[in-house]
């Protein structure tokens, strides 16, 4: 569903010369983006102005990046997809329980700098993604 991101993972590692098992995901992720100057046109936490991703990390799943959905409380929310972001943290345990992505499980994520609710982290036994709720962030 997500097979951009492994490619990406590869690069990095090809980059920063390392193998995977010595670092994790994220931390492979921020020692890249940190290292490069990648960064076009930030996403930020529309609370406290926190980067929280870029554009480039927008991830398409069933064909777009924005999804609307409603939960069982019956709020609507908009949301983009994202395969990187930083300056989050998950919340809660993962779980499956009205899931809006079958076969992911899904927990919190919050401004690490705010503790604002960004979103939420899924995942899966093979990948991860992010989705951030339209209105808690801004394209600067």
């Amino acid at each position: 569903m997500c097979g951009g991101h492994e490619e990406v993972k590869e690069f990095m590692n090809s980059l920063l010369e390392i193998s995977k098992e010595d670092l994790t995901d994220s931390q492979l992720e921020y020692e890249l983006f940190n290292e490069m100057d990648i960064f076009e046109r930030p996403v930020v936490c529309a609370s406290c102005n926190t980067m929280i991703s870029d554009v480039k990390f927008l991830l398409s799943l069933e064909g777009r990046s924005l999804h609307h959905f409603i939960n069982p409380s019956g709020l609507r929310f908009s949301f983009y997809t994202f395969y990187y972001t930083k300056n989050t943290f998950e919340y809660g345990e993962p779980t499956e329980e009205h899931t809006w992505f079958s076969g992911y499980r899904w927990s919190f994520l919050l401004c690490e700098v705010c503790q604002s609710h960004l979103g939420w982290y899924y995942r899966n036994s093979d990948d991860s993604f992010f989705g951030l709720v339209d209105e808690k962030i801004k394209f600067t």
